[in-house]
């Protein structure tokens, strides 16, 4: 026993300190946190897992904890926070996303439903899902970037599942192993330009991408503490370009991959040293192109600046 918590202690040890040293200058990819987001002190966020924005700027964070989605303005101010939308009460709300309509999609977890939000988030609809045993263990939601499908996360269960947004029919697709096709916890998900999804493995240290007609089709990164390998990646987003970003929570770091999953860096500050974030989840960015990082131990939201070569969607 004091063997193994020696080994553990000395894994996490090597984590913290992934690729410190000696990263190549072109795989610096200097950003900058401008400020972050947090609850009133008599009211903070509690292990937050993901955020979204919406079409005027405002920034929302699933507090799934405290069973709760919070509310705050484009300059990161506390605005309010959402339990109930008409009669639907939240609970445990994990992934979040914004459709071209302004209408909030939620995997609201805890009650294993997807719940999507009126424009004005005071009413909601549940969309069907078909009906498993045990339900469905949902975390991440996306929608394509012509939002005729969405996607799914079934955590627990190792599998997506695809909705056919005209028809309301879903394809099932994920099974639990290594392969191509397979999967280890996955946990959130984003749209890609060409219709494809990509999607993060917490477990499985990777990111797998399913394409427009629903085929397992590329796998990114794999398991490991150095330059573009993944311990516990769980926040992923995509840009303008397609580029891939991946937050690891036990290495507290952001990496950005290529559309073809070539490593193209990590996030650095001024100085090229890694920017830590504490223990890094969701992802998304907002109007202005800075990439939002939720910071779940803390129960925060960083907002980063990128460089000017990696600026993200406005």
């Amino acid at each position: 026993m004091n063997r193994w918590r020696g080994a553990m202690a000395l894994l996490a040890l090597s984590c913290t300190t992934a690729f410190a040293a000696d990263i190549p200058a072109e795989k610096r990819i200097a950003a900058q946190i401008v400020r972050t987001v947090s609850g009133p002190e008599s009211d903070p966020m509690q292990y937050p897992t993901d955020v979204a924005v919406d079409q005027k700027g405002n920034i929302h964070v699933a507090d799934g904890v405290n069973d709760r989605i919070m509310r705050f303005d484009q300059s990161g101010q506390f605005t309010g926070s959402i339990q109930q939308l008409g009669d639907d009460t939240l609970s445990n709300p994990i992934g979040l996303c914004f459709d071209s309509g302004d209408r909030l999609w939620i995997a609201d977890n805890g009650h294993h439903r997807v719940l999507v939000a009126s424009s004005g988030l005071t009413t909601a609809k549940t969309i069907d899902l078909p009906k498993f045993e045990p339900p469905i263990d949902v975390t991440g939601i996306a929608l394509s970037a012509d939002e005729k499908r969405t996607i799914i996360i079934d955590n627990d269960h190792h599998r997506v599942l695809i909705r056919d947004n005209a028809s309301g029919t879903f394809t099932t697709s994920g099974a639990r192993g290594r392969g191509l096709g397979q999967l280890e916890w996955p946990f959130l998900a984003a749209p890609c330009s060409d219709g494809s999804f990509v999607v993060s493995e917490a477990i499985g240290a990777r990111v797998q991408r399913l394409d427009a007609t629903n085929r397992w089709s590329q796998s990114i990164s794999s398991w490991g503490v150095e330059l573009g390998q993944s311990f516990r990646p769980k926040g992923i987003a995509t840009d303008a370009k397609d580029r891939i970003y991946l937050s690891d929570s036990t290495m507290g770091t952001v990496q950005v991959f290529g559309p073809r999953g070539d490593t193209l860096g990590v996030l650095t500050d001024g100085g090229g040293k890694i920017l830590r974030f504490e223990h890094p989840m969701g992802l998304c960015f907002d109007r202005q192109g800075r990439l939002l990082v939720v910071e779940s131990k803390p129960g925060r939201v960083a907002v980063v600046e990128l460089n000017a070569t990696f600026r993200g969607k406005p």
